[in-house]
């Protein structure tokens, strides 16, 4: 009998001790930190979305880019092209980065291959110019606009415009051999008389 009862102690110990071990062992249980991380959310001021209440809503938008020019491509197989700004003329570098912005752009007119742009303007062409000359292997992306409710043409509106800003250039000096044109079709607001405020953009490309 005292066998017995040594036998039965020894087992208590034995299994009080593995029962502790057990628990030590066993992964942390995070439902209730996770609960308590929901309360703490549910009485702050923080806006929650129903659907996963951890993750708050963008209230701010942050999230959506604000730039306000896209790349574009008339082909798939074509490099991006830096598309028109809303509003004043713009060229870009490689890495994204403005190489110059003015508040006016270069006016086009509808169904026509006319441009025109302010005295103000003038010195884009000398600062095309030295950034082709600072990056000889880089080449320049005339990204000119035309509108599907302009008349058809052959070639289109777009790319009659953009030639017409390359032979411009090139009377300035600059390479025709690196000059690009490249056609963007987008939805054009003309005014009463016809007249589009910001039709060309300028992009450096390998």
């Amino acid at each position: 009998m005292k066998n017995f009862l040594i036998a039965f102690v020894v087992f208590l110990v034995w299994s009080f001790f593995g029962l502790w071990l057990y628990s030590w062992l066993q992964p942390v249980d995070n439902s209730s930190r996770v609960q308590d991380t929901i309360a703490t959310i549910e009485n702050s001021e923080l806006p929650l979305n129903l659907d996963d209440p951890l993750k708050i809503d963008d209230t701010l938008q942050l999230s959506v880019n604000s730039s306000d020019t896209t790349n574009l491509t008339e082909n798939e197989d074509d490099p991006p092209v830096l598309a028109v700004p809303s509003t004043g003329l713009k060229a870009s570098a490689l890495d994204g980065d403005l190489i110059f912005a003015y508040e006016e752009g270069i006016k086009i007119w509808k169904n026509t291959n006319q441009l025109e742009y302010a005295t103000e303007l003038t010195e884009f062409k000398n600062k095309l110019g030295t950034y082709l000359q600072e990056h000889p292997e880089e080449e320049l992306h005339i990204a000119s606009l035309y509108s599907a409710t302009e008349n058809i043409g052959s070639p289109n509106f777009g790319y009659q415009r953009g030639e017409k800003m390359k032979r411009i250039l090139t009377t300035a000096g600059l390479d025709s051999k690196r000059i690009i044109v490249k056609s963007v079709i987008r939805e054009i607001d003309f005014d009463e008389n016809g007249l589009f405020q910001n039709g060309i953009s300028f992009s450096f490309h390998p």
